[in-house]
């Protein structure tokens, strides 16, 4: 009796594992290397193991996949509206795309999927010549539309207009970079042919020379001691532009700061309430830019304390 109960615990052990696929160990033998780039992936969901598996994928081309910084609002658009080529996704549930940057997302499937008591597999899939296919079509499309914006003849090039149209520019440089770098892994010949493509560098570096020749004119009004504007001076400087006192400048930024001091009834802190509205505008049209308008509290133990907080 114990035999047979040995017998039959080995066999519905050797049938369990024949159900598991061949790819969860071995997917090049399905999906063979020289064609295929592929990588499994593990978890307790099946949104656990496809996220892994597209990570694990994206991973081999060497850079972090975690989108830290968001993609602009204007490039999601242009991608969207085909303006910028990335190619056609797949259509990856928001899990993925939420950590997944898009330009690491191109070329990848999700081609199979199987689960047993303890996990949730999935494996991600790249065909190589197709993914080059895609590649190069892109960075093509996107360099010529890079060379169209930075070749523009505006009526006005030291405007903010020009500015904004360079620095869309170097994001679609920036992401035919990160495309010919993904390239170079796939088929590196190939991507010698796009040696002399648009560099976001070079298409910053022109925007910043425009930048220098706009000065805006900066007035912030109740602003004690010059702290807010000092702080908007940098802010305007990191971008490159300069700062103005002429109040004849076609762009300026001008503010309107409100502190109200106050000690509570147990007078163990001092208090002060905070509010700023400013504007950014264009003169020539009487246009608003940019407005930006925030209010807060703070406190402290003494006058001194507060004046560092705010």
């Amino acid at each position: 009796m114990k035999k047979f109960l040995l017998i039959s615990l080995i066999f519905i052990a050797s049938l369990a594992s024949a159900k598991t696929p061949q790819w969860v160990k071995n997917p090049s033998k399905d999906y063979p290397a020289k064609e295929f780039f592929t990588a499994v992936g593990s978890g307790r969901t099946r949104q656990q193991a496809e996220l892994a598996a597209v990570e694990n994928l994206a991973a081999i081309f060497g850079r972090s996949v975690k989108s830290s910084a968001k993609t602009s609002s204007r490039m999601q658009q242009a991608q969207k509206d085909g303006t910028v080529s990335i190619g056609k996704n797949s259509d990856f549930s928001q899990s993925i795309t939420q950590k997944v940057a898009v330009e690491d997302l191109i070329g990848i499937e999700l081609k199979e999927y199987y689960s047993d008591e303890k996990k949730h597999y999935a494996l991600a899939v790249m065909d190589k010549k197709e993914t080059e296919k895609i590649l190069v079509s892109s960075i093509k499309a996107n360099d010529a539309r890079v060379e169209k914006l930075v070749c523009a003849k505006p009526s006005d090039l030291y405007s903010l207009e020009t500015y904004a149209r360079y620095d869309y520019a170097r994001e679609i440089a920036s992401l035919d970079e990160k495309m010919l770098s993904k390239l170079e892994v796939i088929n590196s010949e190939t991507a010698k042919e796009f040696k002399n493509i648009y560099s976001s560098a070079s298409v910053r570096s022109q925007m910043l020379d425009i930048a220098k020749m706009i000065p805006i004119y900066l007035n912030i009004a109740g602003d004690r001691d010059n702290q807010i504007k000092q702080y908007v001076s940098e802010m305007f400087s990191q971008f490159g532009f300069r700062v103005s006192d002429m109040k004849e400048e076609r762009y300026g930024f001008t503010g309107t700061a409100d502190f109200v001091q106050r000690i509570p009834d147990d007078k163990k802190t001092v208090q002060c309430l905070y509010s700023f509205k400013g504007q950014l505008r264009d003169v020539n049209v009487l246009e608003t830019l940019w407005a930006v308008c925030f209010e807060g509290r703070e406190s402290s133990t003494d006058e001194k304390g507060l004046s560092r907080r705010i």
